[in-house]
């Protein structure tokens, strides 16, 4: 069965809900449960930004959200789920939005990296590690 579709802007799809297949919606929806239970494994912002996403863009949010999600790789939970809450104030559903509000709190405050302690009186000298291996 052929389908005649109009032109679309970029970015927007203009299939009917009749020319989808009668087995996609159980599927459909699976994936969005998957999609929405990992972000609330990020925090309560997250998945209100995500649930506010999926009712104002549709389909067309699942990419969005499988990149949030993405960017829990390298920022912690918690500053993602800081963004996901500023985002969702603004009412904006867009990556690069996330990104930037990232980037810009990765600038201002660095994650710090704990100094390891050098002197303790459970670690020994390197001296008297070196007279114990022979170089």
């Amino acid at each position: 069965m052929c389908r005649c579709h109009c032109r679309a802007p970029a970015g927007t799809f203009a299939t009917r809900e009749e020319h989808r297949p009668a087995h996609k919606p159980a599927r459909e929806e699976a994936y969005v449960a998957n999609l929405l239970s990992k972000a609330e494994h990020i925090g309560s912002n997250a998945i209100e930004w995500s649930k506010a996403a999926i009712e104002e863009r549709g389909v067309r949010a699942y990419r969005l959200l499988q990149g949030m999600l993405s960017l829990t790789r390298n920022h912690p939970k918690e500053r993602v789920d800081w963004a996901c809450r500023v985002a969702l104030k603004r009412r904006q559903f867009r990556y690069k939005v996330l990104r930037r509000l990232l980037d810009q709190a990765a600038e201002q405050s660095p994650i710090q990296i704990p100094r390891l302690i050098q002197n303790h009186e459970i670690i020994r000298d390197l001296f008297e590690y070196a007279k114990e291996v022979p170089v």
